[in-house]
């Protein structure tokens, strides 16, 4: 393979760029990162809250519900009950996590 036909890596350059090019631009996330207060504000933090715990998962929804609805992302009666529920598993959590921290990148909301 030579090397301008080697795929991109995520960092090489700022997202926009990379969206508006041709071809696939692929990322890894953390959800982690999307709990906190200047991204999606879940109330999960590191030693005080635990994803892991589903009653401190429950304390976030109501949150997660209402910056779907504030940034106008329309969710499926499906995602919606996953929600509600505080998610059968912290990995589903960490998923719809994880999808809507990068929606709310892609919205231009945070860097």
């Amino acid at each position: 393979m030579t090397a301008s036909a080697h795929p991109r890596w995520p960092y090489d350059g700022a997202l926009a760029v990379l969206l508006a090019q041709l071809g696939l631009t692929v990322a890894e996330t953390y959800p982690g990162e999307f709990y906190t207060s200047d991204h999606l504000d879940l109330g999960i933090r590191h030693g005080l809250k635990s994803k892991t715990n589903r009653t401190h998962r429950d304390e976030g929804t109501g949150r997660l519900l209402r910056w779907a609805e504030t940034v106008e992302v329309s969710l499926t009666n499906a995602a919606r009950d996953a929600i509600s529920t505080g998610f059968a598993t912290d990995h589903y959590f960490d998923a719809m996590v994880g999808l809507l921290g990068m929606i709310n990148i892609l919205r231009g909301n945070r860097s």
